[in-house]
């Protein structure tokens, strides 16, 4: 309901804006020999138009664009409220529209085009080299590479040749010193070998010897692409995921810990956008970041309870045609 009423005030603002632009003096220059002059001069882009007629188009269609959203976003959130709620990219658009009215907002306006939004499906930014809605989105552009790769790589890694699969991780991982690219997968091949190697360790086809060889030189070549704090950060992942803990504030934490990557930007920053007005010293600042925290944390729960929790229940019901059991004769090193 609350997001059906937001949309109600764009969609009733964006009336009230397009009536101003066509009726009444609200709009109108003070001065009107200035509104003579634009009504005679033409723009550099064409002379099939005016200058004037342009002030009035730019106001039109920003008009429209606040009726538009005010009308799909509150039809959704009335009638298809599912719909909405599952769908992350609308819940950010949409946020990141509405803070961006507020008079406390810093920044360049939200005035998304087509072809940007377009651009979110399939992740092309990337190809087009176009900005992100939400900044993060980049990596999940990464993410949805390495599956397509990976489903076309899986058979030379789960290859019971031991030759095969070994060649095709450092295949991986030679690529990635010649195409330096952040915008695709293979500048970070050494972290999603990692995960690979932990996972052919897990189903015992490798010994913990040999994991712990791989482990250590992937960690190098990552700190020969990027730099120290890049491989601890990559270090982590490999201690913690052998920590059994029992406690209950981190078992929550990385419950959230994907919505909360996904909502630190659109929610967290935008909270210190908006209050900056506000910030008068050290401590107002401090307290801002914490409010930040904690709005950030909830929003994250409530996305991780509505959205990623019914979307990872319904994949369960997916069924699988059975298929042998993944078995590969572990890697012994032999010493000279």
């Amino acid at each position: 309901m609350l997001i059906g009423a937001s949309a109600a005030i764009v969609l009733l603002l964006g009336l009230t804006h397009l009536l101003f632009t066509f009726r009444g003096p609200a709009f109108m220059p003070r001065d009107r020999a200035l509104k003579a002059r634009m009504e005679e001069v033409a723009p550099v882009i064409s002379r099939e138009t005016t200058i004037w007629r342009a002030w009035v188009g730019f106001n039109a269609s920003h008009s429209f664009g606040a009726i538009l959203f005010g009308a799909v976003w509150g039809y959704l959130a009335l009638v298809h409220e599912t719909f909405l709620f599952g769908s992350g990219f609308l819940l950010v658009l949409g946020l990141n529209y509405l803070s961006s009215l507020s008079p406390f907002y810093r920044g360049k306006p939200f005035d998304p085009d087509p072809f940007w939004l377009l651009s979110h499906l399939g992740y092309l930014n990337s190809f087009f080299n176009v900005e992100w809605i939400n900044p993060v989105y980049w990596t999940l552009a990464i993410e949805f590479q390495y599956y397509i790769l990976i489903a076309l790589m899986y058979p030379l890694l789960t290859s019971r040749n031991t030759l095969t699969w070994f060649l095709s991780i450092v295949a991986f991982n030679v690529i990635s010193l010649f195409l330096e690219n952040p915008n695709f997968v293979f500048q970070f091949s050494p972290y999603f070998s990692l995960g690979i190697i932990f996972f052919k360790y897990m189903v015992q086809a490798i010994t913990r010897t040999v994991f712990a060889l791989f482990v250590f030189s992937l960690l190098g070549l990552i700190l020969l692409k990027f730099d120290f704090p890049a491989m601890v950060a990559a270090s982590f992942p490999v201690v913690f995921i052998f920590i059994e803990s029992g406690n209950r504030i981190l078992k929550f934490m990385g419950d959230i810990s994907y919505s909360l990557y996904l909502l630190h930007v659109p929610i967290g920053l935008r909270v210190i956008n908006l209050s900056m007005n506000f910030q008068t010293g050290p401590v107002m600042k401090y307290l801002v970041i914490l409010l930040a925290v904690i709005v950030t944390v909830f929003g994250s729960y409530l996305f991780y309870r509505f959205v990623e929790l019914p979307f990872k229940k319904a994949s369960k019901k997916i069924r699988y045609r059975h298929v042998e059991n993944y078995e590969s004769p572990p890697l012994e090193l032999k010493t000279v």
